[in-house]
Formats: structure tokens, C-alpha cells, sequence
């Protein structure tokens, strides 16, 4: 069974055969809006972190790429090493087109581009060093000349950067928009689009930046950004650098001109691909094992059920695959693996952890890990009664051992509600208690202290 969850890949000649969350439709519609509108623009594909923005982002690239549009893609936190977001712009601008400009036209005019964004980058670290300099100079033990002689220096060093940079910028920004939207007697490029993953995970002042450079040196007739980011994340990297009261939805504002929100994706869809794709359902089967066989299927519903009632990201569905793959891989085949219990008591170990020292102390401490299981396996969903019902009968199996008496108790309140309560608290009671039963033979007790051991064990791994 493969412990890492792969990348999706994206062929750029089948894009969609790995879209398991059936976002063609978006991309689709995203790729006409980005062929058709009046460039410069900035659009911001905002998702929380692990939503499937890559994805998503990759999807577009190279929908657009198909369809003869300029397209070039990059990591922002892969090429946040660099000392300037412009150096990383530089760079991957060069190595896309190096292999589509054709005429002279257009390979001059990036290379004049290309010298001048090279210039602004060498101008920039001189003058900041002569700054950062100055800061820890104590002019009042100076000598009143050469304090003054070193801020004229300075001052006259700005004043020159200034206007230097000012020329260089406007060099950069002409032969930009020559090499793409050309001239009279040449043809341009035509329009660029820039997708920029990750924004959001750099650090905070290369994300900046990033932003900044986009506004003031790159908002060009022709060109296009596509930035995939989490807007919360990143005007929390705002507020790192200029403040916890600094208005950074306000500042954001200022470099986006359009964000679209990336649809909620189908987490069925999603749960059924992981599922695949990590080999659960091979493995299952690969058992020849009935019981294990059933196993699989049941832990299929259940995580589907949990990541709707809980709304967990895909990261977070990711790693709870992770878990549960280090418990089934390090659980001998010929142990019963209970998957909906497992589960459920890696989930509250997380995130209700009274509920989960009540399941480990047992008797009626254990009470409060069965009044949350509606709550975590939320009804209303298919499937959701099943694993009510499965989570409930394994408790009290697991109980059993710990505190007979009281899961005595609880299987004759069970029995009274079959037959005092309603059709359905009928139905579910009556399943319990068969299930409970079932979960008593020898083969398939649930043994509490094994479960609590496997699940413990996931302390020592750093997900």
C-alpha cells in the first residue's frame, strides 16, 4: 500500500483524465473569460490551503496553452529563494520565451526588456546596503561634517536611484509591451497569461513583493496574472510585515482586480479517489478475508461521511488517509481492523480530545464519545444511520472488557427504546444491539487496548 498520496498530474494532451472533482465546467468558463478579456489584469483564484488550487491552476495553464494562448506557470514558493519576485519573473518569463519568440522584432525587444529588469535588480542592493548602513551609525558621536557629508551622500544616491530606476522601469514597461502587443510595422506576440501558484505560502515579504512588482512594473497592456492564493493566509503575511492593525483585505485590494472563488469541491468524489488511488480498496481485497473486505467498503462511507459533516479541506481528507494507511499497514492482517471506530477515535483525539480520555478511561466516561456520534457523523447524509449504528455497537464492545457492568446497562436502555420508541429509534436500537453481539464473537471483538495502542502510535509521526 503507498504511504504518499502523488500529486494529480495533468497531461497537457488528456487534461481532464485526472479532474476526480469534476471541475471541467469552471475551468472551461475560466479559459473563454481569460481568452476574451481586455488585458492588463490581475485575477485571484482564492480557495482555503489544500482545496485544490494546484490543480485547478494546472488544469487552466494548460487548457489555455491548448488552445494557441501564451501561458507560463510557476511556483512563487518554489522560486521564493530569490532575492527579488522580479528575478523569478525574469527567469521564467526567459525559459518560455526562448522557444516562442520567432521574429528578430520580438526577441530584441525582450532582450532590452530583460536588460533593463536586469538593471533595476543590480541598482536595488547598493542603495539599500548605504541605507541599512546608515541606521547603525550614531551620528550624534560623529563629527558634525561628516554626518552631514554622509547624508547628502545618501540623499543624492537616492535622488539618483530614484530617477535612474524611474528610466529604467519605463525601458522595461516599452519593450514589454512591444515584444507583446508590438507595433505598426511588427506583430506582437499577443496576450501573455501568468499563473502564479502558492502565492500564499511564501514568506510574507517575498508574497508582497510579488504583489507590488505585479502592480508597478508589470500592469501592461497584453498581460495577464493569474494568481492562486487563500486570502486569509495571505493578509496574514500583509499583517506580519506592516502590522496586526494594518487593513490588509483594504491593501489586497489595491493588486486584485477580479477573485473568483473556487467552488466547493464533491468530497464524495473526492474520498472515492483517494480511496483508489492509495490502494485501500486492493488492499482489502488482496486480503481474501471476508470480514476485511467488508472493512474497506464500510471505511469508505464513513470518511465520505465524515469530510461532509465536518467540511474538512482536501489537505485535511489527505492526511486523515495518511493516518489510517500508517495504522492498516502497521495492523497484522490477521487482527480485525475496525475502521469506522478507528477512525472516529482519530478524529476526536484531534479535535474533542475530553471525549477521547473519556473513551480511554471507560465505563460511563466513555458516555460522551457516544453522544457525539451524530454530531461528528452528522445525519441526513446516506450512510449515516450504518455508521452511527457501527460506531455505537463498537464502543460498547470495546467497553465491554474495560466495564461489563456498564455497557450492561447500556444494551438494556437500548432494549427498552426497541421496544418503547419510535419506528426508527426502534430500528436503530434493535441494530445496535445485533451488531454489539456480532462485534462479541472471538474473530471480531474489538479489543480496546490494541485500538488505543494503534492509535496512540500516531503521535510519533509528523504528518
Amino acid at each position: 500500500m503507498r504511504l504518499k498520496t502523488l500529486p494529480v498530474k495533468v497531461d497537457p494532451d488528456s487534461i481532464y483524465e485526472n479532474d476526480r472533482l469534476r471541475r471541467k465546467e469552471y475551468v472551461d468558463n475560466l479559459t473563454v473569460l481569460l481568452s476574451n478579456v481586455e488585458a492588463p489584469l490581475v485575477l485571484s483564484i482564492n480557495a482555503p490551503w489544500g482545496a485544490g488550487k494546484t490543480t485547478f491552476l494546472k488544469m487552466l495553464h494548460a487548457n489555455l496553452a491548448s488552445q494557441k494562448t501564451n501561458a507560463v506557470y510557476f511556483s512563487a514558493w518554489e522560486t521564493d529563494f530569490a532575492s527579488d519576485p522580479l528575478l523569478a519573473f525574469l527567469g521564467e518569463m526567459n525559459a518560455f520565451l526562448s522557444s516562442q519568440l520567432q521574429d528578430s522584432f520580438g526577441k530584441r525587444a525582450w532582450e532590452k526588456a530583460k536588460s533593463a529588469g536586469g538593471q533595476i535588480l543590480k541598482r536595488v542592493v547598493p542603495v539599500a546596503v548605504k541605507v541599512g548602513t546608515a541606521g547603525v551609525i550614531d551620528l550624534e558621536q560623529a563629527l558634525e561634517g561628516e554626518a552631514s557629508a554622509l547624508a547628502g551622500a545618501l540623499s543624492n544616491d537616492l535622488i539618483e536611484s530614484y530617477i535612474k530606476n524611474k528610466e529604467l522601469i519605463d525601458v522595461f514597461k516599452e519593450n514589454i509591451i512591444k515584444m507583446l502587443v508590438g507595433t505598426e510595422e511588427n506583430e506582437g506576440l499577443g496576450r501573455l497569461c501568468i499563473f502564479v501558484d502558492e502565492l500564499d505560502r511564501c514568506r510574507p515579504t517575498y508574497a508582497i513583493e510579488l504583489l507590488e512588482r505585479i502592480k508597478h512594473l508589470l500592469d501592461i497592456p497584453g498581460l495577464i496574472f493569474v494568481l492562486a492564493l487563500d486570502k486569509t493566509q495571505l493578509a496574514h503575511s500583509v499583517k506580519a510585515v506592516y502590522g496586526a492593525d494594518f487593513d490588509a483585505a483594504g491593501y489586497l485590494k489595491r493588486f486584485i482586480d477580479i477573485e473568483y472563488g473556487l467552488p466547493e469541491p464533491d468530497l464524495d468524489v473526492f474520498v472515492d479517489y483517494l480511496f483508489d488511488h492509495n490502494d485501500f480498496e486492493a488492499y482489502f481485497r488482496s486480503t481474501g478475508m471476508q470480514d476485511l473486505q467488508r472493512d474497506g467498503q464500510s471505511l469508505r462511507s464513513s470518511m465520505q461521511l465524515l469530510a461532509k459533516s465536518q467540511k474538512l479541506s482536501l489537505r485535511s481528507i489527505e492526511q486523515l488517509f495518511t493516518r489510517l494507511k500508517l495504522l492498516i499497514i502497521s495492523t497484522p492482517v490477521s487482527q480485525p481492523f475496525h475502521p469506522d471506530i478507528t477512525l472516529y477515535l482519530i478524529y476526536l483525539k484531534e479535535f474533542d480530545r475530553l471525549a477521547y480520555e473519556g473513551f480511554v478511561v471507560g465505563g460511563s466516561e466513555a458516555q460522551r464519545s457516544i453522544d457525539l456520534i451524530p454530531k461528528v457523523f452528522s445525519s441526513g447524509y446516506e450512510s449515516s444511520e450504518m455508521v452511527h449504528q457501527f460506531v455505537h455497537a463498537e464502543i460498547l464492545s470495546a467497553q465491554s472488557s474495560k466495564d461489563p457492568e456498564w455497557v450492561k446497562l447500556q444494551i438494556e436502555g437500548l432494549k427498552r427504546l426497541q421496544s418503547e420508541g419510535t419506528e426508527l429509534s426502534q430500528y436503530y436500537a434493535g441494530r445496535v444491539i445485533q451488531l454489539y453481539e456480532y462485534h462479541q464473537g472471538i474473530r471480531s471483538r474489538v479489543r480496546i487496548q490494541p485500538l488505543i495502542r494503534r492509535v496512540e502510535m500516531l503521535e510519533n509521526f509528523q504528518m
